[in-house]
């Protein structure tokens, strides 16, 4: 038995700091959007204890989502970056490009790219800022430049997705969630625009993330930057790092945020020839050089690439396995299993297929409460991190309606405390449980361009991914039900009576659109 009061447990002193930051943000977005809230009020409401820090932090970033920090005066965006710490710093950058998406401000560009080097001219004044900042400053690029195809800004993001560790290895510490933020970004930048990148034909953008995605020799830098790389001063830069790393490109680092960059480009575009790249290999050689998490996420963008394919059946998930693991895995009773096969490697990559695919099939029919996916997604259940993207794709099906059955697999998940169990199971299942209950059972049609959102808010497993994660108002507006005949968007309510206790109860309308009923 551990005393958890006994003083003698050693905590880490930034522990409660993203559970401080989301609750901020929880308590922010109870706040209207088209409630009056000017820069003074958001100014004043600044709390004085150092205590609170990262609560507003989170309520900053809320306030962005909302549309609020339109109003916030620039002086005051300037005291709250000076004299904040690093959340305030994550939390205001992503508020203020939230509150501008899609807009191309200027204002909101000059402040985002103090912090990310890349956006800096080469004889700038190099400046410390902490690593998370720079990784919330370039998601904050990809929310005010959404769907514009800027191509300077695509092309800088191009280049940071396989950035060096640096030859003083001032970027070697996390460099998976910048790669990944960066490649997000450029998803974003270059949203459902596919073959029709006006303007970046020599930067070629597809191929370029093709070999992030497999790896390589790197290539030749293109485009306007390419001057800069002849500079004696970045060629000696080139030399260590090269010394350090080698010429290749580190797929470990690069892999996820080009294979999502793909999938954002061309989204539902249902090009043939870049969904091919992204089909799972089919043979052993192949399947022994990929990690099982990089087939999920190969898998998910093929898919969402090809996306009037994706079905709500088993039949189309079980299609997206390649035919040597159906083979040696699926029908492994009526096969002999050769000796040059690894199971172990076999089994993994059906189980993340597997898993890719459901996926797709909750963002396909997100908030839709379609009974043929939650048939579907019910009977998919494996390993653990297989697990956890199910139940996701089940709560974005059944988004907003409360659903028991999903609600029960959450409570069952939940209560897990095994050796196995971390961070990002747990909070992949709250998410879950947040989406099934989405704006209190009033929101779950999602509008246009919300899958980008969606795809954000499902990136949960990478370590430093918790400045990312509450996009979600913005793809979940209000959504009206049907009570007596008319529609109404308001919060109801319904007095129960228990007989068996004689208790009363007033409880919340949440529809149950599988039995087709309020309930």
């Amino acid at each position: 038995m551990v005393d958890l009061n006994s003083g003698n447990i050693d905590v880490p002193p930034n522990m409660t700091s993203w559970s401080s930051f989301h609750n901020g943000v929880a308590a922010g977005l109870k706040i209207a959007p088209a409630s009056q809230v000017e820069s003074a009020w958001i100014a004043y409401n600044k709390p004085k204890s150092a205590d609170l820090a990262n609560e507003y932090a989170g309520f900053l970033m809320a306030l962005g989502l909302n549309g609020h920090l339109t109003k916030l005066a620039t002086l005051d965006i300037h005291d709250l970056l000076t004299k904040g710490n690093e959340m305030t710093s994550i939390g205001l950058l992503l508020g203020v490009s939230a509150a501008r998406l899609g807009t191309m401000d200027m204002s909101i560009t000059r402040l985002l790219s103090i912090h990310i080097p890349a956006l800096l001219p080469p004889t700038s004044t190099e400046l410390d800022v902490p690593h998370n900042v720079q990784v919330a400053a370039v998601v904050g690029i990809g929310l005010v430049y959404q769907g514009t195809g800027h191509r300077h800004n695509a092309e800088v993001l191009l280049a940071e997705i396989g950035r060096p560790p640096g030859p003083e290895m001032e970027y070697c510490t996390d460099r998976e969630s910048y790669s990944l933020a960066a490649g997000l970004a450029l998803g974003m930048v270059c949203l459902g625009h596919g073959s029709n990148l006006i303007g970046m034909t020599d930067l070629n953008v597809p191929e370029q993330l093709y070999q992030y995605m497999v790896g390589g020799h790197r290539r030749a830098h293109a485009g306007i930057n390419r001057e800069k790389h002849k500079s004696p001063s970045y060629q000696i830069k080139v030399q260590v790092t090269e010394t350090q790393e080698g010429d290749s490109i580190n797929v470990d680092v690069t892999c996820p945020g080009a294979t999502l960059a793909l999938a954002m480009i061309y989204l539902k575009t249902n090009n043939r020839s870049i969904a091919d790249w992204l089909q799972a290999p089919d043979t052993m050689f192949l399947l022994d050089f990929i990690k099982p998490e990089f087939l999920l996420l190969r898998t998910l963008a093929r898919c969402l690439i090809m996306w009037e394919e994706i079905l709500p059946n088993s039949d189309w998930i079980n299609s997206n396995v390649p035919q040597i693991i159906q083979e040696n895995i699926v029908f492994q009773e009526e096969v002999p299993v050769s000796e040059d096969l690894n199971m172990e490697t076999l089994a993994q990559a059906h189980d993340y297929i597997i898993a890719g695919a459901c996926l797709a099939v909750g963002f396909r029919f997100a908030g839709s409460a379609n009974s043929d996916a939650f048939d579907c997604l019910t009977g998919h259940y494996n390993l653990q991190t297989c697990l956890s993207m199910v139940l996701l794709a089940l709560s974005m099906v059944m988004a907003g309606s409360g659903n028991l059955r999903v609600l029960q697999l959450c409570r069952f998940l939940h209560k897990r405390t095994s050796g196995e169990m971390n961070y990002g199971f747990h909070m992949a299942h709250h998410m879950a449980l947040g989406l099934l209950f989405l704006g209190g059972g009033r929101s779950a049609s999602p509008p246009p361009h919300s899958d980008s959102f969606l795809r954000k808010e499902r990136l949960n497993e990478e370590q430093t991914h918790a400045e990312r994660r509450t996009p979600l108002p913005r793809a979940a507006p209000p959504l009206s039900r049907q009570i007596g005949g008319s529609a109404v968007e308001e919060p109801s309510s319904a007095n129960q009576k228990w007989p068996a206790h004689g208790h009363g109860f007033c409880l919340p309308l949440l529809s149950d659109p599988i039995g087709g009923k309020l309930t």
